[in-house]
């Protein structure tokens, strides 16, 4: 039989588009149905036998490991005797577009296993089965409420009803880790990955032996996200806000366009490490801090299908160097680019430009219910390709997440005058209402430590231990690089690229609202006191930067941070507020800023 009959098409789960749920919302009672047909879809998602190409273990080795080609994708174009150079497109302009296929087949499989499940009930059946039509896959609004509840990270059963009569019962819970059946030598795992045999969050060791029960600290986890609730608020909302081209907004390679704002991708990668758990005494972190072996977590999918809840796609020019499994070594990168190895039809796989509409995949997100109705993803399939998204969608999502700091300082300031600074020039003109926003800048090359690693930002004193940085009261927020480590990087052609031309990314790390929370901020926060010569002074005083990495706190050679100050306005009637052109503030700082005892 050939492969064009074979091919596993990506549609998205059947029966016609429902919205995903936020997995705080898919837990509440009204929806037990859904949350029960879930939770024992996506065990028997992963008790797959791990050699099928529908197995949980093979959809998450699309990702990385165990280096091998998926639905026969891309294997017709690679050189005999060379490496498996994967499907990866991370640090790319196709980041998001080709993410976005790949959660449509997780959830395509986890609809299908709900579908069946539902057939087992003889009660309220009619309701099951409307139930598994329906259900998509839920997402973790990290945005909104860092710390996903227990029923994700700590709960090992949970009470979902049951076939053949609804009836509730304790079920061992899929969502607090995946078990490998087996784990085999052969998968190239290295590192902790090689000796866990499930996965793991914050390893509180990396050798063997191995009980699954005492392999993470959940307790740490939950602590380090808490501490990173409003910087990672602040980037979402800073990126919504400001990002203005596809390259700015899609990934974190470092950009020349000047906008003081994240991408996508950096946020993603926040995320990521955050949730692995960087450790200062470990060789390595969890399995979410490796992108070779990340997806595996069951919490790589609800990061996933939130990080999809971007209002649109689009995508510019861009171009691949060595190539990857399925996308050979100088070729373009646009939105005709097969994104190998998901199959549109028969004979073509998805290209970006078709990914744009989500009602392809038969699913869609709730922002808001407003007078004028409910304003969902959908809202913008039709959406111009140079804007990400109509007003009302973008004004449902900044309300969503905004923080409310912005429209704080802009009420505050009436006509703020110009203020003579280090600079000499008026980053805001006078006789405009604004204030003015303060950001740190990273630059730092992808590779420069032996897998992913953060840089911290403090305002005030640093702990001396290493551990608890990200835990610490002056902890303000951090860059963070995802990134393989040396023993994984061979068996990715795109990675290996990146490190060999010593890439450089960026990421950033907003101040404004840390000054309020710091008690040592000279006044009130408001638009005077966010001028230069206020600020200046009193980062010279109390900002520090750190590198964490898994057995590494040194600096880097090639770390550059910078701190940047820009006028935020916002014209009258409008829900977007303005950025205008950044000044980088020249401070009188050593390596790693403040030197504390």
């Amino acid at each position: 039989m050939s492969h064009e009959t074979d091919r596993i098409v990506i549609s998205g789960a059947s029966g016609g588009a429902a919205p995903r749920l936020e997995i705080n919302e898919l837990f509440k009672p009204e929806n037990i149905k859904q949350y029960s047909l879930y939770i024992q879809a996506f065990a028997a998602f992963q008790k797959e036998i791990q050699d099928k190409p529908k197995s949980y273990f093979q959809v998450a080795g699309i990702h990385g490991l165990p280096a091998k080609a998926w639905d026969g994708a891309g294997s017709n174009q690679q050189a005999k005797g060379s490496q498996w150079p994967g499907y990866c497109f991370h640090s790319s302009t196709l980041f998001p577009t080709w993410h976005r296929p790949y959660i449509a087949l997780f959830e395509q499989i986890l609809n299908q296993h709900a579908v069946e499940i539902a057939k087992k009930y003889t009660t309220d059946t009619a309701a099951w089965a409307k139930a598994a039509q329906d259900l998509r896959a839920p997402y973790w609004d990290w945005a909104e409420n860092i710390v996903p509840p227990s029923q994700v990270i700590s709960d090992k059963r949970v009470k979902i009803a049951v076939a053949p009569h609804g009836t509730v019962q304790d079920f061992d819970n899929p969502l607090l880790r995946f078990t490998f059946h087996p784990l085999d030598k052969n998968y190239k795992f290295s590192d902790g990955a090689a000796v866990w045999k499930s996965t793991v969050r914050h390893p509180t060791k990396t050798t063997a032996p191995f009980n699954p029960d005492e392999a993470g600290n959940v307790n740490r986890l939950k602590e380090t996200l808490k501490n990173s609730q409003i910087s990672v608020r602040d980037k979402v909302n800073a990126m919504l806000f400001f990002a203005k081209t596809w390259p700015e907004f899609s990934n974190n390679h470092q950009n020349a366009d000047g906008t003081i704002a994240n991408s996508i991708e950096g946020v993603h990668n926040d995320i990521h490490n955050l949730i692995g758990g960087i450790n200062p005494n470990n060789d390595v972190g969890g399995h979410m801090t490796d992108p070779s072996v990340a997806a595996f977590d069951p919490l790589f999918w609800l990061h996933h299908t939130n990080s999809q809840m971007n209002p649109d796609q689009w995508v510019t020019p861009d171009v691949t160097r060595r190539g990857t499994w399925s996308t050979a070594a100088g070729a373009s990168l646009d939105e005709s680019t097969a994104l190998q190895p998901f199959s549109m039809s028969k004979t073509a796989y998805w290209p970006s430009s078709e990914t744009r509409d989500v009602s392809r995949f038969n699913y869609y997100y709730i922002f808001a219910t407003t007078e004028k109705g409910t304003i969902s993803s959908l809202s913008s399939a039709e959406a111009d390709s140079t804007q990400t998204s109509n007003d009302d969608l973008v004004a449902a999502i900044l309300k969503k997440y905004h923080v409310r700091l912005s429209d704080k300082l802009i009420s505050l300031s009436k006509s703020v005058p110009t203020h003579s600074h280090v600079d000499s020039q008026s980053p805001l003109p006078a006789e405009t209402p604004g204030y003015i926003d303060w950001t740190v800048r990273v630059r730092v090359e992808k590779y420069a430590v032996n897998g992913s690693f953060l840089v911290l930002v403090f305002l005030g004193p640093v702990p001396t231990d290493p551990n608890d940085w990200l835990l610490s009261k002056s902890y303000v927020g951090s860059h963070a690089i995802f990134s393989r480590t040396a023993a994984s990087i061979e068996s990715c052609e795109n990675c290996s690229d990146q490190r060999d031309s010593s890439i450089v990314v960026e990421g950033f790390v907003q101040l404004t609202s840390a000054f309020q929370e710091h008690e040592d901020f000279p006044t009130e926060l408001g638009a005077e006191s966010l001028q230069p010569d206020v600020v200046v002074p009193y980062l010279e005083k109390n900002l520090s930067w750190r590198v964490l990495g898994n057995k590494h706190v040194a600096d880097i050679p090639s770390l550059e941070v910078g701190v940047f100050y820009a006028p935020i306005t916002r014209p009258i009637g409008s829900n977007r507020p303005i950025q205008g052109t950044p000044v980088e503030a020249k401070l009188n700082l050593p390596v790693g800023g403040v030197q504390w005892e």
